[in-house]
């Protein structure tokens, strides 16, 4: 008798559980989705897997992946995409 009540204690406290983790993703997907900002190499509509990453000494641009890999940003002339540095 006792086993049986600790085993359905221990279902129901699984389950709760369960569903707490996954309301806990969900919630955290949705701000994810909510507030995650879009770059001027993404399509109207969707993203592209491009993040931007801009090197702190010489504020040119590269491109990489989730996957991996690291590209320079280039303009339609070829030439690295670099910040401009103000020179005393």
């Amino acid at each position: 008798m006792i086993k049986q009540q600790v085993e359905a204690a221990l279902w129901a406290y699984s389950y709760r559980l369960a569903l707490s983790y996954l309301g806990v993703m969900l919630v955290l997907w949705g701000l994810h989705a909510w507030f995650y900002e879009y770059d001027d190499t993404d399509p109207p509509g969707g993203r592209s897997g491009l993040i931007i990453r801009t090197d702190a000494l010489t504020g040119c641009q590269y491109l990489t992946t989730t996957r991996g890999g690291l590209t320079p940003r280039v303009d339609r002339h070829g030439a690295p995409l670099c910040a401009q540095k103000d020179t005393p």
